[in-house]
Parts: structure tokens; sequence; C-alpha cells
């Protein structure tokens, strides 16, 4: 009988042990995941708003390039038309390195236009990244708060009968 007693209060004292540990886990986790899933978002959101001045600052550097490439094609455009009133070799040569070093500047606006471009599809990117991790957050917050009630319920239960069970084993045992 007494052996019987023992077997029972020990595989008690083992669900008793299981419910503890499993309890503060769920406490733990529960506490910390969502402020791990918080500072991840925050990280986000500073690199998100980094990217958007880098990209105000390209799209206003570009605009001055466009500026200044309007202008400059204005006095290419009256250059070449004067150039082109004298009929000459040398002239003919100074028209197409003009051509060519304008064609130039204005693939390298293009390409520059180009990288933004791509640049704000990557920042969009970014938003929709912060966007889905805040409702996951979110999400998780309502079943943190579940797992934080289960995690103490399981605690406590785990704790006190974890607690009764050893004193009665040693009753049992004096």
């Amino acid at each position: 009988m007494n052996q019987l007693a023992s077997l029972i209060s020990t595989s008690t004292e083992n669900l008793y042990k299981f419910l503890f540990i499993n309890g503060m886990i769920l406490v733990v986790l529960s506490m910390f995941y969502p402020l791990d899933q918080k500072n991840k978002i925050e990280l986000n959101k500073i690199e998100y708003n980094k990217n958007i001045e880098i990209l105000n600052k390209e799209i206003s550097f570009l605009k001055k390039d466009v500026e200044e490439a309007q202008k400059k094609s204005k006095e290419i455009l009256f250059l070449l038309d004067s150039l082109s009133k004298i009929n000459s070799l040398e002239s003919s040569i100074i028209i197409e390195k003009t051509k060519r070093d304008f064609n130039i500047s204005m693939d390298s606006l293009q390409n520059f236009k180009q990288e933004i471009d791509l640049n704000v599809i990557n920042v969009k990117s970014d938003k929709e990244k912060i966007t889905e991790l805040s409702k996951q957050a979110k999400k998780y917050s309502k079943y943190s708060f579940f797992f934080l009630i289960f995690g103490i319920i399981f605690f406590v239960v785990g704790l006190f009968g974890w607690f009764r069970g050893t004193r009665n084993l040693n009753q049992l045992t004096i």
C-alpha cells in the first residue's frame, strides 16, 4: 500500500513539475517575445525613415540636375544653331562633340532617375513589411495575454501541486 501511494505521488509530482516548468516558459515567452517583435518593428521603422530621407535627397539632386540640364540644353541649342550656320569641318567636329557630351549627360540623368525609381520600389516594399509586422505584433499581443494567463495558472497549479506532492511523499517515507 505504501508503495502504491509512493508511485501515485511520484507520478503526480512529475505532472506538477511539468505544469510548473511549462507555466514558467509560457510566462517568460509571453513577456519577452512581443518586446522582441516590437524592437524589430522599431528598427525597421528607423531604417525606413532613413531610406525615405535618402530618397528625398536623391530626388532633390535629380531636380537640380534636370534644371541645370535644361539651362545647358538651351545654351547648347543656341551654340549648335550658330555653328550650323558656319559650314566648316571644325564646326561640324564641335557640333558632334557637343551632341555626344550632351547625350552622355542625359544618359547619366536617365540612369540616376532609374536608380531613384528602384529605391522608391524598395521603400514601398519596406513600408508594406513594417505594416505586416505591425499587424502580426498586434495579433501576437492578443495571444500573448492568453499565454500569460495560462502560464500563470500552470505555474501556480504546478508549484502548489509539486510542493504538496513532495510534502506528502516526505510524510509517507517518514
